[in-house]
């Protein structure tokens, strides 16, 4: 689930993920009907705490590419991405 970026993540993108603190997680997934409105507090709480911002190489440009090399921080440089990660015919963006 998303929601919408907070200030920290704005300046990357619009939307951020919803995390949900490990003490939360009996009341999501409760199965009698929870209360809306304390399901729905659970969606507006700040996730910086949970977040870490790191730069990432373009592997994540393509759906095709898949491995945990996606969230490796970036080396610096050009021609820095990991070999050996590509589906067929994908390259980088």
């Amino acid at each position: 689930m998303t929601r919408a970026a907070s200030d920290a993540i704005r300046p990357i993108h619009d939307r951020m993920p919803v995390a949900l603190p490990p003490e939360d997680w009996a009341t999501w997934l409760a199965p009698e009907a929870p209360d809306p409105v304390a399901v729905r507090a659970l969606l507006e709480q700040p996730a910086e705490a949970q977040l870490e911002i790191v730069a990432v190489g373009t592997l994540v440009n393509s759906v095709r590419n898949q491995g945990p090399a996606l969230i490796e921080p970036r080396a610096a440089g050009p021609g820095s991405e990991p070999a050996g990660l590509f589906a067929e015919g994908a390259r980088p963006a």
